[in-house]
């Protein structure tokens, strides 16, 4: 694929601007194949002149890598450690979760490896105490990890609770059932049959990864009247910005936010 011409600063302004006050993107960009490109909250101040490595998503879900040229200044997003961004809002939560997805951070063969352990270690000690391993203290061994870009996401955005929410359950969160589990226990489910998506969500996906329930999970970063965009951790091994039908979707856990 070709590269593509830079979409104009007015416009990715505008992007940022309707994402921060929790509002859809433009139409223009989500509903069009050839323009559904990853969108970065950006502020006028950041827009320069660099080159930026995008993603670009299609309808069958398939990741296609292209250099674009965004015209946003590079910034370094790298954390030696998860530090709160904030007091747990699902805005700011869809705003991280879209930073998160423009890097394009991708696994190795094990689904491990430098990039994405920022991800991936938010989980390991849970999952050792619930399997009485160690193993997952070796950060060559490597898991599905949408879920862990999910949690890492909700820690800094603010939001704290533990990667095992309900002791009693077999699974933590590294795991779609346990989101699930976790949100009907506390009653912030919210079924795709009966409501509605809002931006900050994390959307609980069915048959999307490997053919089983729950199989995938995102965070909503706009919403259409016929899809999501999510972005999400561990599609096709790297993190991206997605569509997703609405058929997909068993439902969202709405975080509570804090004041």
């Amino acid at each position: 694929m070709g590269t593509r011409s830079p979409p104009s600063t007015s416009y990715l302004v505008q992007c940022a601007q309707q994402l921060r006050r929790g509002l859809a993107v433009p139409r223009s960009c989500a509903s069009n194949s050839r323009c559904s490109r990853q969108i970065r909250p950006v502020s006028a101040e950041r827009i320069g002149s660099t080159w930026a490595r995008g993603l670009v998503l299609n309808r069958s879900i398939r990741i296609v890598q292209s250099d674009i040229q965004l015209g946003l200044q590079r910034k370094e997003l790298a954390m030696e450690n998860v530090g709160s961004e904030g007091r747990g809002s699902r805005r700011r939560l869809a705003e991280i979760a879209l930073q998160e997805a423009a890097s394009g951070r991708a696994g190795n063969k094990a689904m491990a490896g430098p990039e994405i352990e920022r991800y991936l270690s938010v989980l390991r000690e849970a999952l050792n105490r619930n399997a009485g391993t160690t193993e997952f203290s070796n950060t060559a061994v490597g898991f599905p990890w949408c879920c862990a870009f999910v949690y890492y996401c909700c820690l800094r955005a603010g939001f704290r609770f533990p990667a095992k929410p309900v002791e009693t359950y077999r699974f933590t969160l590294a795991a779609g059932p346990a989101w699930l589990n976790w949100a009907q226990s506390e009653g912030t489910f919210h079924s795709a049959k009966s409501s509605s998506a809002e931006v900050g969500d994390v959307v609980l996906l069915n048959r999307v990864y490997d053919g089983n329930p729950l199989d995938h999970t995102g965070i909503v970063v706009a919403v259409q009247s016929d899809h999501l965009l999510c972005a999400e951790g561990n599609n096709g091994n790297r993190c991206g910005v997605f569509r997703r039908e609405y058929s997909d979707v068993e439902g969202y856990v709405r975080l509570p936010e804090i004041a």
